[in-house]
């Protein structure tokens, strides 16, 4: 990676295996890799779009794969009853929060009931905005998803890092120009040395200070110029940056 280009303005995470951990292994009759086969299918696809209920959901899926529907239903509570925060990500996420010149958001393929039911599950506040594929209708890696993200969170794709456990995601943002990594071990280190290199601590002072930055005298005195706030717009060729206008001159 190249640390001597501008860190992120955004950080988007996914939800499933990435800010949570959970087991497929359940007490029913269904195997784990059965009821990974279920989350895989285009019926499964349409509940995380918000097309059909989770009822409807589990009802179709029993159809497809000769298995009682209560049964389905029974298996996934357990599932999402094992899901638990990972500490370390929440961890790094909350002292993101502490930095102003950065966004974090979380970009999830999840059905509208199960999202509901795992609120309780973490502290959303570390999130800036939360985005649901049952929300807005559609579910990664269609490119449309990211593209609804990026015009909603009002920045461009080079000046967003995505997070996503899949490659297959992570390709459907590096497709519309979003900095993509597939999660891993080393994720968080990574993140830590984008953000805080030499690099990176410069780029964030300009982000944070772009129209705050004053001329000083060798003699320290200190007054306002356009030229240097200008030129730190033009160099971040940012968004944020984009509506700069210059104050007026003093007439005479």
């Amino acid at each position: 990676m190249d640390f001597l280009q501008a860190p992120p303005r955004g950080l988007v995470f996914d939800l499933g295996d990435v800010l949570f951990t959970w087991s497929a292994n359940t007490t029913t009759s269904i195997p784990a890799q059965k009821l990974r086969a279920i989350l895989s299918t285009p019926i499964w696809y349409s509940y995380e779009r918000g097309e059909i209920s989770r009822d409807v959901c589990y009802e179709l899926s029993a159809q497809q794969f000769s298995l009682p529907a209560p049964e389905i239903a029974e298996a996934f509570a357990q599932a999402r009853e094992s899901l638990q925060p990972d500490h370390a990500i929440v961890s790094f996420l909350r002292e993101l929060k502490k930095d102003p010149s950065i966004h974090v958001y979380a970009m999830s393929n999840i059905g509208k009931e199960d999202f509901e039911e795992i609120a309780t599950k973490t502290d959303w506040e570390i999130f800036d905005r939360v985005f649901t594929s049952a929300t807005v209708g559609m579910r990664k890696p269609e490119l449309r998803f990211y593209c609804h993200v990026l015009d909603h969170i009002n920045l461009a794709g080079n000046q967003v890092v995505f997070i996503d456990d899949k490659e297959e995601n992570v390709s459907g943002a590096q497709a519309v120009g979003i900095r993509g990594f597939v999660f891993g071990k080393p994720t968080t280190h990574m993140l830590h040395e984008m953000l805080n290199s030499p690099a990176g601590k410069g780029w964030r002072y300009l982000f944070q200070n772009v129209k705050q930055c004053s001329s000083i005298t060798d003699g320290g005195i200190v007054f306002v110029d356009n030229f240097a706030k200008l030129l730190v717009a033009d160099i971040l060729k940012d968004r944020y940056v984009r509506n700069f206008q210059a104050p007026e001159r003093n007439a005479g």
